[in-house]
Formats: structure tokens, sequence, C-alpha cells
């Protein structure tokens, strides 16, 4: 948990009420054009497509 919280930090959403991804934990997830929204039980992660797709083949 504590590695986790770590990389929190506080946003703010823009006048479209977007979410910005602090540019440290997009290069951390690897997330560039294609980005998933994954549910698990009750959060959601942000998976780049490519990570996801490794992970699934991969079996886990």
């Amino acid at each position: 948990m504590r590695e986790w919280f770590s990389h929190v930090s506080r946003v703010e959403l823009d006048s479209q009420g977007r979410m910005p991804i602090p540019v440290d934990l997009r290069n951390h997830a690897a997330l560039e054009s294609d980005v998933l929204f994954v549910g698990v039980h009750d959060r959601v992660e942000l998976w780049s497509r490519q990570r996801w797709d490794s992970r699934r083949e991969a079996g886990s």
C-alpha cells in the first residue's frame, strides 16, 4: 500500500471535466494512445492496450 500511495497526486479537472494523468504516472504505466479502463473490485485501473494484451496472453 505504501508504494501505491506514494504515487498519489492531486489533480484538477479541466474545463471539459477531464482528469489529466501526471507525466510520471503515464510513463510508469506506459500510457500512450490506446488506454483501457479496467474495473477491479472497487476501483478502476488504467492500462496501456499493449501491456494489457501481453498480460492476458501470459495468463496472469
